[in-house]
């Protein structure tokens, strides 16, 4: 009589669980829970970043020291009307990293991957 009845609740139990699978399939539930998406990192382009920060096109990127992530420099060109022309390289100053990403990948974050001066990530 026992078994009988632990056989009846577990096959009463069983429906249950059918049934709920059945009815949720049809109205899109899931009983699975996603996990926590992947971040994807994506490349920078340092030169877009400098453009990118000082909001001039013809800058561009230079790193004093390749094995620093912080030893980048925006640097641009200047140009006099003398004969003969004169070009002079003027710095601008460091790179707005967190900019390049907020534009180029919008949610993302400037991150270092690696302890170099190309190891800046955008990380989404």
């Amino acid at each position: 009589m026992k078994a009988a009845l632990v056989r009846t609740k577990r096959k009463t139990a069983a429906a249950v669980v059918s049934l709920f699978l059945m009815v949720g399939g049809a109205l899109g539930i899931s009983l699975a829970t996603a996990g926590p998406a992947a971040a994807a990192d994506y490349g920078i382009s340092v030169n877009q970043a400098c453009k990118y920060t000082y909001n001039t096109p013809s800058t561009w990127a230079d790193s004093i020291n390749l094995a620093d992530p912080f030893a980048w420099v925006c640097r641009m060109n200047t140009y006099t009307a003398t004969l003969p022309p004169a070009v002079q390289v003027v710095s601008l100053g460091g790179v707005d990293m967190q900019k390049y990403c907020s534009i180029t990948y919008p949610g993302s974050r400037a991150v270092i991957v690696s302890w170099n001066a190309y190891g800046w990530k955008c990380r989404r």
